[in-house]
Formats: structure tokens, C-alpha cells, sequence
């Protein structure tokens, strides 16, 4: 497991930074760096935050049900993110890929079918761990893709509706797991493909909306549907 200290908020590094983490670097900056761009440009030095990201070689495994699955993939690989390789383990068995973009001005929803001919234009080319997404499945299969994890993770959220993955394999309770979004967020939104009965299980912050409370946990390999009052950043360590 390797570990990177960065400052996040640094914007003039975070290019070589970026370039030092996928290479499994170890980055330490000292405050004599920052005192030394204040005295030479004139700029006042930033307030930053220290990140420490644990980065993991991991194995995804999960079970798709046949139909609509709301899903997310914890495992990456920060050279592909190509759809044919993330998915290529149930390749023949998915029919589309959907994803929702809720700060796109005009066009939110992304879509990919790997069935459509060669020239039409898919406007859904990746996949992010941090993104949900509803995957369409012809029947049943078992997917696997080996890659890595990072944590924590940064999620940002926009006000209204955002589609977003959680990106660890740790089940936490639903009051830990989102408290660093209080109060600015009203749903939080569980799809089980699973469940014969109800799918669809919710949580509320405050729990004064008329609305079951039968989300308790978030885990691992689901996308979540999130509604936020006003923009926040998860935070899934």
C-alpha cells in the first residue's frame, strides 16, 4: 500500500502531482515552498489541505441481476477507463450503460450499447469510480476486473440530482457514511436489482420527510441517486 501527501488545493503542482500519485510516488511539501512562491511572485501563500491517498491493488467481484442494476465499480485503472475493458467480463450479457451528469447544461444523460453500429456517435466512452450507473443486463452474470483502489475519495456534488458511485469496499452505516454531506442533502438512493418487492430504498437526513427510512448502510458495488439542497463534497474515507 503506498501513501501520497499532496496539497490539494495547490493548483500550479497538481498536474505533477497527478503524474507522481499514478506512479505510486511518495510526495512530501514542505511550508518553505509555499513561503518561497509568496516572496518570489507576490501571490499570498493558499490555505491547503493535506491528503493522504492509499493506494491498493484490489479485485472487483459482484453478481449482476438480469434487468435494470444501479451500480458502481470501486476498482480503476488510471491508464484505461475504457468501457470494453471495465466491462469485458460480462461482455455479450449487458445490452446499455447509463450514466447522469446533472451539471451538463443541456444533455445529462450519457449513454453506451455496444450493439450499435461502429459510426454511431456514444457519448458515454468511461467509467468513473466515482459515478453510478444503470447497466442493463439480457440475464444474469458474474463480474470480475482487477485493478486498484484509492482512499478517501473527494466526491463532489451539485445542487439536485447527482448519480454517484462509492468507491470503497467498506459497508458503513448510512448516518456515518453521510455525514459530511448534513444537512445540505434531502434523498439518498439505493436501486436493489435483488429485491423482489421493494428496490428502491431511501434515506432522509433529517428524517422529518414522509418517506420510509429503509436505507441503512451504503455499500459497495451500487450507484447512489443523491439529491443535494447545495453543493457539498462527500467525503468516503
Amino acid at each position: 500500500m503506498d501513501k501520497i501527501i499532496f496539497h490539494k488545493k495547490f493548483e500550479k503542482i497538481m498536474p505533477i502531482l497527478t503524474l507522481m500519485i499514478l506512479a505510486g510516488v511518495i510526495i512530501s511539501i514542505s511550508p518553505q515552498f509555499f513561503d518561497l512562491r509568496q516572496k518570489i511572485t507576490g501571490f499570498a501563500t493558499l490555505n491547503t489541505t493535506v491528503v493522504i491517498l492509499n493506494i491498493t491493488p484490489n479485485a472487483c467481484n459482484t453478481t449482476f441481476e438480469s434487468g435494470w442494476n444501479l451500480i458502481s465499480i470501486p476498482c480503476y485503472d488510471p491508464t484505461n477507463d475504457s468501457i470494453d475493458l471495465i466491462f469485458d467480463s460480462i461482455d455479450g450479457s449487458y445490452r446499455s450503460i447509463h450514466s447522469y451528469e446533472g451539471d451538463a447544461s443541456t444533455d445529462p444523460w450519457k449513454a453506451y450499447n455496444p450493439n450499435l453500429p461502429s459510426w454511431v456517435v456514444q457519448d458515454l466512452s468511461g467509467i468513473d469510480r466515482k459515478k453510478g450507473y444503470w447497466v442493463y443486463m439480457d440475464q444474469n452474470d458474474s463480474y470480475f476486473y482487477n485493478g486498484i483502489t484509492v482512499d478517501p475519495n473527494l466526491i463532489s456534488l451539485s445542487t439536485g440530482w447527482n448519480l454517484i458511485g462509492y468507491p470503497t469496499f467498506e459497508n458503513r452505516s448510512i448516518e456515518v457514511s453521510t455525514s459530511s454531506i448534513e444537512p445540505d442533502f434531502e434523498y439518498f438512493y439505493l436501486y436493489n436489482a435483488s429485491d423482489p418487492t421493494d428496490k428502491y430504498k431511501q434515506y432522509t437526513w433529517n428524517g422529518s420527510l414522509p418517506s420510509p427510512q429503509d436505507l441503512n448502510s451504503t455499500v459497495p458495488y451500487y450507484g447512489y441517486w443523491v439529491y443535494m439542497y447545495s453543493p457539498n463534497t462527500w467525503v468516503i474515507t
